[in-house]
């Protein structure tokens, strides 16, 4: 069974979301092209959605950074800055 942990965390000025899973991992072919717009490697995918991801976080001047051990499990993490308002 597929595990996802989430966890957060706030240092600074930068809140920093974590998104991890048990799956089997991202493969180096695909990691090379995870956020090209329309890649995908699954049959029935558009290839949009991690592109879309990205644009929104840099829109806030953020960055996604992904760490994936193929076989085991893949890393999402979100860095957002925290503005004062």
């Amino acid at each position: 069974m597929e595990e996802i942990h989430i966890s957060t965390h706030i240092e600074s000025e930068i809140a920093t979301i974590k998104i991890t899973d048990s799956g089997g991992g991202i493969s180096s072919e695909t990691m090379n092209n995870l956020f090209i717009p329309y890649y995908s490697s699954k049959e029935e995918g558009t290839g949009i959605g991690l592109y879309i991801c990205k644009k929104i976080i840099e829109s806030y001047e953020g960055a996604i950074h992904v760490e994936s051990n193929e076989g085991h499990q893949t890393t999402f993490t979100i860095y957002l800055p925290i503005f004062n308002i």
